[in-house]
């Protein structure tokens, strides 16, 4: 199966293995990877499985295509159906709304995640030789193998907010290979529990045309006939651009939020429309965690913007709000922001939408140019912070701050902040999930793209909490007020004009 794991990195550090007292010596790494392979025998080259996951009462298929290295996995949950792969080199995936995208790999500048690797025979939770790959926060994987048989019986992952663990059984051969028919999952959190069997497994069956990556399956924005460009109906609060939505008779605040992997509504909000929620599970933010469900609006409009059969998520308590101004109860991510080109005024305070078939990008002198890369739906960028390269920093429209680094960031490059000055009191940041108490810092060089800012403020982690996630950090609006931003996601681009305030503040 095509399992989305976060990477943790690739410098590694194996230490020596360690036995139970009193049992034989433990193979070596090498020797028990050539055992497991053993067991496994060779892959066949080209075959279609089907598996069927049961999680919390709901059932999905999951329908997985391969040939060599070109793989594709097309899963359905109820009404819901997405899909990803690998074509040619080239990872890709098809949201719940239809829309498809391309996973550009990180240039592979930044400092890895050091990891060390560890090899001990246990005795619980069972029987095994146990391989773990853990960074200096003790997160990674661990694998445990079966001493007699050789085969993989457990995986754990291991993040700041939970370990997921996943057992194995029900092995069966087919056409040389031997593979877990069966497996459940659990992360201590029953809404999240699966169970998972292979159903049927056939060797031979898949064609190269079955493995292309496909395209969109509609344009999820409708504009209006004969308009390419439309003005959004937004106000700039603190930097926020909140956008007016009608749901059915309803007028709803959304935030325009390219930092958010989908379109996101109020859980309250949600149940007061009528929506059916589907397949409650846990999601990790960088404030906590936190459940969400799925649902279907029917119709949403943006303006002059159609939307039909829109797939969202749910979150609770995800309201925003200043008293006889607004209500924000919703984000529109990237699912609508990938359906349109943008433009964001940060100093006239105005947003439009562009068809992105008739978009051109600005030629504005000073224009510097964002190659943005994609994994969930959030825009990926490089970062320079006092000569440490980062490439996991997100955009992020909906992050009311400048600079914020997370500790992913911190852990691999902590000569960063030495000789940065703490420049006021600590403050608390809301997000999805939670809140997080972040230390202002005055950083002496800050370069994105090309542009370069001297003695910058960013935000850091007051202390190193639940979220263990691979990103380095934000960009926000504290940054992002200094241009106008446009943003097209079908070539994967960022353009940063200098305003007015910008021009003035940097080198």
């Amino acid at each position: 199966m095509l399992h989305r794991i976060v990477a943790l990195g690739s410098a590694l550090l194996f230490l020596c293995a360690e036995s139970i007292s009193g049992s034989a010596p433990v193979p070596d790494l090498a020797t028990i990877r050539a055992n497991v392979a053993r067991a496994e025998g060779t892959k066949p080259v080209n075959e279609r499985l089907e598996t069927i996951v049961v999680s919390n009462g709901v059932k999905a298929d999951a329908v997985e295509l391969r040939d060599g290295a070109d793989e594709r996995e097309d899963s359905t949950l109820g009404p819901f159906s997405f899909a990803r792969g690998v074509y040619g080199g080239q990872h890709w995936f098809r949201n719940e709304n239809g829309e498809t995208a391309y996973v550009q790999p990180d240039p592979g500048k930044a400092k890895p995640d050091a990891l060390t690797t560890t090899v001990k025979h246990v005795a619980t939770p069972l029987d095994a030789y146990v391989i773990a790959e853990l960074n200096a926060d003790g997160y990674g994987t661990k694998e445990y193998i079966d001493p007699v048989t050789w085969r993989l019986v457990r995986r754990d992952y291991v993040t700041a907010s939970e370990t997921t663990t996943i057992q194995y059984d029900d092995f069966r051969t087919t056409a040389g290979y031997t593979r877990a028919c069966h497996w459940t999952s659990r992360d201590g959190l029953r809404v999240d529990d699966a169970d998972s069997n292979i159903v049927s497994d056939t060797v031979g069956e898949v064609k190269k045309s079955d493995l292309a990556i496909p395209p969109s399956l509609r344009n999820l924005v409708e504009f209006p006939a004969g308009k390419s460009t439309v003005a959004l109906p937004v106000r700039l609060e603190d930097g926020a651009f909140i956008v007016r939505v009608n749901v059915g008779s309803r007028g709803l605040d959304f935030l325009l939020d390219t930092g958010a992997s989908g379109i996101t509504i109020d859980e309250d909000v949600a149940e007061q429309l009528g929506l059916q929620l589907y397949a409650p599970r846990s999601s990790a933010a960088s404030a906590g965690r936190y459940i969400a469900h799925r649902a279907i609006v029917p119709e949403m409009r943006v303006g002059d913007l159609d939307m039909h059969d829109v797939a969202v998520f749910t979150t609770p308590e995800l309201r925003q709000e200043v008293p006889g101004e607004y209500k924000i109860v919703g984000l529109l991510g990237f699912d609508f922001i990938g359906s349109v080109s943008l433009k964001l005024d940060y100093e006239a305070g105005t947003a439009t939408a562009y068809d992105p078939s008739t978009f051109t990008p600005p030629t504005d002198p000073g224009t510097d140019l964002l190659d943005v890369r994609f994994s969930d739906g959030a825009p990926m960028t490089d970062v320079i912070v006092n000569g440490a390269r980062a490439e996991r920093f997100t955009v992020d429209t909906g992050d009311q701050g400048g600079l914020v680094l997370f500790e992913y960031f911190l852990r691999r490059y902590p000569e960063a902040l030495k000789g940065s000055q703490v420049i006021g009191d600590n403050a608390v940041a809301y997000g999805v999930g939670g809140t997080v108490d972040i230390a202002p810092y005055r950083l002496a060089k800050v370069q994105l793209g090309q542009i370069v800012f001297a003695n910058f403020r960013a935000w850091v982690p007051a202390k190193l909490g639940p979220y263990g996630g691979n990103e380095d950090g934000l960009v926000g609006t504290d940054f992002l007020r200094f241009f106008t931003l446009y943003i097209d996601y079908a070539t994967s681009a960022i353009y940063l004009v200098p305003n007015k305030l910008g021009r003035s503040v940097m080198r």
